[in-house]
């Protein structure tokens, strides 16, 4: 699964985990076993993988089964078998603004004007997670960082991560459509997957309880209520990041209803 953090990713991680032939290597539930296998399949570089491999043990994997490995904040150096799970900017933009408590914010916000990046980046809130995510997929872009703001720079990831993705022929999942109707969605999934569906993975929350990977809460149900979080957003940032962002988010499919500053996704 390749992706974007704040994406929705811990959501559709759960949802696939869920498939009784589907693993999900990492990044699920944080623990020292899934970083262990995330750095394993970091480096791996072939499509398949015994099912008796010991970076395997504990999952239950037999012969033809799916290993879900989410690669948000890299790049896998070779080819992969999958999908793209995309989600529009201004609703991720959102999610990581709500990830960091708001004193860290305020003074990250106020150092950035002052001219101080090296300061900003050491509270270890946003300015420090986006340098070290460009960091990991393009360190040439990553020496432009200090003279930009945090919307620009989250721009620039968005199209540096989500522009390439478009490009690599892969179907497109956006986790718009996800939330409104998953049944079609999954259905869809599967099918490009090359299993069957199963009814269970709509109510994948049922299985977990407590938080996920990113603060997420795992029990709880598929649903548009996460759609509301750009809102957060000032109309300002969001025209500016709308604009910054145009080229990507339309390769991703999306449309845009100007009056509501809205995306409207791309349903057949």
């Amino acid at each position: 699964m390749a992706s974007l953090a704040r994406g929705g990713e811990t959501l559709m991680l759960r949802t696939l985990g869920a498939h009784s032939r589907i693993h999900v290597a990492a990044q699920l539930i944080d623990s020292p076993e899934s970083e262990k296998r995330l750095r394993f399949f970091m480096d791996w570089p072939d499509q398949t993988i015994p099912c008796h491999h010991e970076i395997l043990s504990g999952l239950n994997v037999h012969d033809g089964d799916l290993i879900l490995v989410k690669q948000g904040i890299w790049e896998h150096r070779w080819s992969f078998n999958g999908f793209v799970l995309a989600r529009n900017p201004v609703a991720v933009f959102a999610s990581l603004l709500a990830y960091d408590d708001q004193k860290t914010a305020r003074r990250e916000s106020l150092l950035l004007r002052l001219g101080c990046f090296e300061r900003a980046r050491a509270l270890g809130g946003n300015i420090e997670r986006l340098s070290r995510w460009f960091g990991n997929i393009d360190p040439c872009v990553a020496v432009s960082l200090p003279y930009m703001d945090l919307l620009e720079i989250f721009a620039a990831f968005y199209n540096r991560r989500m522009g390439r993705l478009a490009t690599l022929g892969l179907p497109v999942i956006r986790y718009e459509d996800f939330i409104r109707q998953p049944a079609d969605i999954l259905k869809e999934l599967c099918g490009e997957l090359g299993i069957e569906y199963e009814d269970g993975m709509v109510d994948s929350h049922k299985l977990h309880s407590g938080m996920g990977h990113g603060k997420n809460p795992l029990d709880r149900p598929i649903g548009p209520s996460s759609i509301d979080k750009s809102r957060r957003v000032s109309r300002r940032d969001r025209e500016r990041l709308i604009a910054l962002t145009a080229e990507a988010w339309q390769r991703l499919g999306y449309s845009l209803s100007e009056d509501r500053l809205s995306f409207l996704t791309a349903m057949p």
